[in-house]
């Protein structure tokens, strides 16, 4: 396979968890790639559904794409889709990481279907 640049990087955030949604450490990685960073949060809140799909959000001075979807796979699926990105970052607290790596739904999804490669933080 040809090697393809990195200009995006989605990365995914839960913003009710996180006041801060671009890690320093991401920003490291994206600076040095020269690409820039599209933060988006999946609500798959039900009572939420018949609104607009997706709606812009600002938190901690950054905007954020909010995708609405009946779940977390689905919501990331249709964000790359609609937003393809060169690279999908996560981040997973400390103490869900081992857990959601080995019996998460959504790592196992992405592990082998993600269009892009992963970083998980």
């Amino acid at each position: 396979a040809a090697y393809k640049t990195v200009s995006r990087i989605a990365l995914a955030v839960d913003i009710k968890q996180h006041e801060e949604p671009v890690l320093p450490a991401l920003q490291s990685i994206a600076t040095a790639l020269e690409a820039e960073i599209h933060p988006f949060y999946v609500n798959f809140l039900p009572e939420e559904q018949d609104m607009f799909k997706e709606e812009e959000v600002k938190k901690a001075g950054h905007k954020i794409t909010m995708v609405r979807e009946r779940t977390l796979v689905d919501g990331v699926d249709y964000f790359l889709e609609k937003y393809p990105s060169e690279m999908l970052a996560l981040y997973l607290p400390p103490q869900a990481f081992l857990n959601n790596l080995f019996r998460g739904r959504l790592s196992r999804h992405l592990a082998w279907k993600a269009p892009a490669p992963l970083l998980l933080m």
